[in-house]
């Protein structure tokens, strides 16, 4: 989550200071923000309860709370929340329960929020994040996209397996005990959904195959994408190369301005 929160982060700087206006020459500029942190839970967070929104507060942090609705991003703005971070059901990891897609919930979240929102789910190209911020968000949170890059340190083998990997390469489990997580199409999901249809809402029946070591050795030890549960997004369709973070920002910023410049061409 913390590195979601970064990368959040630095979408939204790069589209601030790239896209601004399409048409014309831009600057970048170089933003320096305090470090934000980030709740997630079907609804808002223990973390956002008074005491602790007042120590973020007085340590100029900033809260931004993943939502896959509008309804709970409306009860964390409350409850003091700086900004949004929009799940669409596309995203990989935990899409909630309420299945809503992007193209849906971005539209809602122009219309019903008070704070800056990032899109979240399925993005990985700059026409997305062109798309995104004529849905109304500020900026784009990647998850997928940002595994398959030279920093992210997991093995390459989990990089080749999200560069080779299409739309179809993902599948849910755990929507019997209502914790949905989106995660990559192997035999050992295939074992989960078949216990769970079996043993509907008995989580001791899947823990030995859904466990966090199980995922842990996959990205550190052995790389092998068929040997665990783990998540990953079916933005796998988008993802062409390992390019280095700097590539892959200013490669999105540049196709972005490209994308917007030609959709308002053809408005009249």
């Amino acid at each position: 989550n913390a590195t979601n929160a970064t990368n959040a982060t630095n979408a939204t700087n790069a589209t601030n200071t790239n896209t601004t206006n399409a048409t014309t020459p831009t600057t970048t500029t170089h933003y320096h923000f305090p470090p934000p942190t980030t709740t997630t839970t079907h609804h808002p967070s223990p973390l956002l309860k008074g005491e602790f929104v007042e120590a973020f507060k007085q340590n100029d942090m900033k809260i931004i709370h993943k939502c896959v609705t509008t309804r709970h991003a409306k009860s964390a703005i409350k409850m003091g929340a700086d900004a949004i971070s929009l799940d669409g059901f596309e995203c990989a990891g935990h899409p909630g329960e309420e299945d809503i897609g992007n193209m849906i919930l971005q539209a809602m979240g122009a219309r019903e929020l008070t704070v800056p929102y990032v899109m979240s789910g399925g993005v990985g190209n700059g026409r997305q994040l062109a798309a995104a911020l004529t849905l109304g968000a500020s900026g784009v949170n990647m998850g997928t996209r940002f595994m398959a890059t030279q920093e992210a340190e997991i093995h390459d083998g989990i990089k080749e397996a999200l560069v080779k990997g299409g739309a179809g390469s993902t599948t849910l489990v755990m929507r019997s005990v209502r914790n949905t997580e989106r995660v990559y199409k192997n035999d050992i999901t295939t074992k989960v959904q078949e216990l769970e249809h079996e043993f509907p809402g008995d989580f001791t029946k899947i823990h030995p195959y859904v466990k966090g070591e199980n995922y842990r050795i996959s990205f550190q030890e052995s790389g092998d994408p068929d040997s665990s549960v783990w998540s990953c997004g079916p933005v796998m369709a988008l993802i062409d190369d390992v390019q280095t973070c700097d590539e892959l920002i200013t490669t999105m910023v540049a196709d972005a301005e490209s994308a917007l410049a030609e959709a308002g061409s053809m408005v009249k």
